[in-house]
């Protein structure tokens, strides 16, 4: 819509000055949350495009959270210490046709509930404060949401809300090792 390109141009030049700053690299988790009653598959492809991303980074600016290591918390912590540029998830993602399931991406689960229950969810999106310029979504269907007349309310609104005026993300299925290689 006009209004969120409006803003995300605003949000560019706010966050011109930290170009500079580390990449931070999360996914890969080690102990998957379920979607309903199915446990959800592990992603090997994504540890080589953790791997295969953060080796482009530069040289010494990269945050890797990957395995047990790519939860809610971790992301928390490095969103306030490190304030990165580029923030690329690779995990599974989660943008429903129904309007009563919350979209989310799968970060290491820890516990049912709250910021341990492996569910980074479209509200908890809205909540982070970002001073990056550009965030990757590694998922499926993390570009899709429900359309309004303000534009497609999903993931990706969520992250130009929190702050980031550029988001990469995927309107379809992706296959787990063709993406890495991608």
């Amino acid at each position: 819509s006009v209004s969120a390109l409006a803003y995300t141009a605003r949000r560019q030049q706010a966050v011109a000055a930290n170009l500079r700053s580390a990449w931070a690299v999360i996914g890969n988790p080690a102990t998957l949350p379920t979607l309903g009653a199915r446990a959800l598959p592990p992603l090997p492809g994504a540890a080589t495009e953790i791997a295969s991303v953060s080796a482009l980074a530069p040289r010494g600016r990269v945050v890797r959270l990957d395995g047990a290591r790519a939860d809610e918390s971790g992301l928390a912590r490095v969103l306030q210490t490190t304030h990165p540029s580029l923030l690329h998830f690779a995990t599974h993602g989660f943008v429903f046709d129904d309007p009563k399931q919350t979209p989310f991406l799968a970060l290491n689960s820890r516990g049912k509930a709250g910021t341990e229950d492996g569910k980074l969810t479209l509200d908890e999106v809205y909540e982070l404060r970002l001073e990056t310029n550009l965030v990757v979504l590694s998922a499926c269907r993390s570009g899709a949401g429900q359309v309004s007349t303000d534009g497609v309310i999903g993931l990706t609104r969520g992250f130009f809300v929190a702050g980031s005026p550029s988001v990469l993300a995927t309107f379809w299925d992706v296959v787990d090792e063709a993406t890495a290689n991608l």
